[in-house]
């Protein structure tokens, strides 16, 4: 798949490139939600070797992550 989008993107033509923009912000867009992500599963790991039950960081999270903290299930999950 990633041959072909290159190939897709090789020629310089104005649909390709407004493609590679779509892809680029869409590709930027994932890593920044990986990167929050990836943070809450720490602040989850620390708190869990502090002995927090899995409901209290959820509940710590919540205002500081806002929409984009994750699920209690999530944090459950990772406590295991």
């Amino acid at each position: 798949m990633c041959s072909r989008m290159v190939s897709l993107f090789h020629h310089t033509s104005p649909l390709n490139t407004q493609m590679v923009t779509i892809l680029t912000q869409c590709t930027s867009k994932w890593k920044s939600f990986s990167d929050v992500r990836s943070k809450q599963r720490a602040v989850v790991e620390f708190l869990t070797a502090e002995k927090v039950p899995p409901i209290e960081i959820h509940r710590r999270m919540q205002p500081v992550y806002g929409d984009q903290c994750v699920d209690v299930s999530t944090v459950r999950r990772w406590v295991r």
